[in-house]
This record gives structure tokens, C-alpha cells and sequence, in this order.
């Protein structure tokens, strides 16, 4: 992707704005939704939900999941199976290491640019067609599986 992302929102009720701009490309950044969201809990003194637990990933799930996904903007991912019965994530070009992704059930996994962010496989229950990601509920990109492992 480009790199930036930003968000703007406003509390009115606490006379609060916040602006984020993130401009940066890189491993490990979050969006800037998820910056805004931890800064605005912080500030407002809301405590952070309790995270979700980890669920087991169904073996037979871990091989049907695997394989390469076309997104948009030339962005893509390689999801490969990794130590035991965990699932890793790594961009399908270059030569980034793969990361552990944290399953929640159901088909949905801990997205990797923080709180809010997550991917579902669709369909949930066998070989997917698409993995969806979401940031904070809105539709960030979705991404075509175009071959298996």
C-alpha cells in the first residue's frame, strides 16, 4: 500500500478532537483508526476490553487456508502453516518474514494493524474464495485467493 493513512474524529460531549496522520510503510504500523482509538481511551480514561482468547485453528483448516491472495493496490498475501497448528501471514512480495497470526474463531483472525483490525476467511468452513480485512468494522480490503500451497 501507499503508506498513509489518517483519521479525524471528534468528541463532542468531551470537547475533544483528535487528528492522526501515520506516512509510513512498514512492518508492525499500525492504522492510524487504531492510533486514534487507543488515544481517545487513554485521554477519556476508558479501560481497554478484555482481549479476546485464542481458539485452536481445525486441523483440516490449516492446509485449506494456506495459499496466495491477490488484493488490491498490487497488495497481496501469503498465508502459509507454521509451528504446530498456527497459520502465518507475510506480504506475497519480498521476502518479509512471516508472521503468527492469532485466531479467533469462526474463520476470523487478529488483524495485524492492531486493536480492530481483523481478516475473515469466506467462506469460514472449508477452502476460502476471499479474506476480508476490516479496520474498526469498515471494509479496508479484500483480498481473492488465487492459488493453494
Amino acid at each position: 500500500g501507499a503508506g498513509i493513512s489518517g483519521m479525524l474524529t471528534h468528541y463532542p460531549d468531551d470537547d475533544l478532537t483528535l487528528a492522526v496522520l501515520v506516512n509510513t510503510n512498514g512492518r508492525d504500523i499500525p492504522h492510524a483508526r487504531s492510533i486514534e482509538a487507543q488515544l481517545a481511551a487513554a485521554i477519556l480514561g476508558l479501560r481497554p476490553a478484555a482481549e479476546a482468547p485464542v481458539a485452536s485453528i481445525p486441523a483440516d483448516h490449516l492446509d485449506a487456508w494456506s495459499g496466495t491472495y491477490a488484493g488490491s493496490f498490487g497488495a497481496g498475501l501469503r498465508m502459509t502453516r507454521c509451528e504446530g497448528d498456527g497459520l502465518c501471514a507475510a506480504p506475497a512480495r519480498g521476502g518479509a518474514e512471516p508472521r503468527r497470526l492469532r485466531y479467533r474463531g469462526s474463520g476470523v483472525f487478529e488483524g495485524m494493524q492492531g486493536p480492530g483490525s481483523e481478516r475473515r476467511f469466506v467462506p469460514s468452513d472449508g477452502p476460502p474464495a476471499w479474506i476480508v480485512h476490516t479496520l474498526d468494522g469498515l471494509h479496508d480490503n479484500i483480498l481473492r485467493r488465487i492459488s493453494a500451497p
